[in-house]
């Protein structure tokens, strides 16, 4: 699996809209049914969306085997201890019809 963090590209003329591939990671040695869960929370239950983790069940938050942190200010992805965090694969919000 690969994550990527990308960002916007300033508009121009030619190019009115964009983005740009600025860090990316390779995540080896993955595990059958391992997802990549993209909503997490911290150690007080705060949610962070600039976290990301690898979990085995998805119906629920759960810790981590391992976990990203999504670093836009230095534009890089941070690998993080997994126990600071607990990931879900499942949406926090739900779209009505």
């Amino acid at each position: 699996m690969i994550i990527y963090l990308d960002s916007v590209t300033r508009a121009t003329e030619d190019t009115p809209k964009g983005k740009a591939n600025v860090d990316s990671i390779v995540v080896t040695g993955l595990q059958r049914g391992e997802l990549l869960a993209p909503f997490c929370r911290d150690s007080r239950g705060i949610t962070r969306v600039q976290a990301v983790g690898v979990v085995r069940d998805s119906s629920g938050f759960v810790q981590p085997r391992l976990a990203w942190t999504l670093d836009t200010a230095a534009l890089r992805i941070v690998s993080v201890s997994a126990d600071a965090f607990t990931c879900t694969a499942q949406p926090l919000f739900y779209r009505g019809d």
